[in-house]
């Protein structure tokens, strides 16, 4: 069975241009947060830049993730969406300090959160492939003990990346292919 034959999105004519145009941006989301630091670690150069298009396109993506799936995720996907908009939107202020503490660990903690009730609701609403909301759950906890170990810690990071990268990749690709079925 295809993916298509999985999913079941009732997506109307007038929003299926939406939902298409948010399937691509989770697909560009989840190639630049695999790509990224390989990037960075080959030019050598800070891509702030880069990271900033990809909180935009994680950000747009956000609202069609939980726009096909708004009846279906209940309060779950509700507060997963305004946890993971918020969490992905403090990632642009990294270095900055909220109530004293880092605005990279502040918002990768709330986007973490916003991704597992993201999960929970999108397991509850059967809009995606399983192992989408699956991923979303493993990409914070591979990424938590980043917190706690110095020496693993880019490893682990770009781990939890390449997980939370293909989740968006496969849900984008869901969308976009859904979308365009019409």
């Amino acid at each position: 069975m295809t993916t298509n034959e999985n999913v079941n999105l009732k997506i109307s004519l007038n929003s299926a241009a939406l939902f298409c145009w948010c399937g691509v941006s989770a697909v560009l989301s989840g190639v630049i947060t695999i790509t990224a630091p390989l990037t960075e670690s080959f030019l050598g150069a800070s891509l702030e830049w880069f990271y900033v298009l990809n909180t935009l396109l994680t950000l747009f993506a956000l609202i069609g993730i939980y726009g096909v799936q708004v009846e279906g995720s209940g309060y779950w996907g509700l507060i997963g969406f305004i946890f993971a908009s918020i969490g992905k939107a403090f990632l642009i202020a990294s270095g900055q300090l909220v109530s004293g503490m880092d605005a990279l660990l502040f918002g990768s903690s709330i986007l973490s959160l916003g991704l597992i009730f993201l999960a929970v609701g999108t397991l509850k609403s059967k809009v995606f492939p399983r192992w989408i909301p699956i991923l979303w759950i493993a990409a914070p906890l591979v990424g938590i003990p980043s917190m706690a170990s110095a020496g693993y810690a880019t490893l682990i990071v770009a781990l939890a990346g390449v997980i939370f990268g293909a989740s968006f990749v496969g849900a984008g690709y869901t969308l976009w292919s859904s979308a365009n079925q019409g």
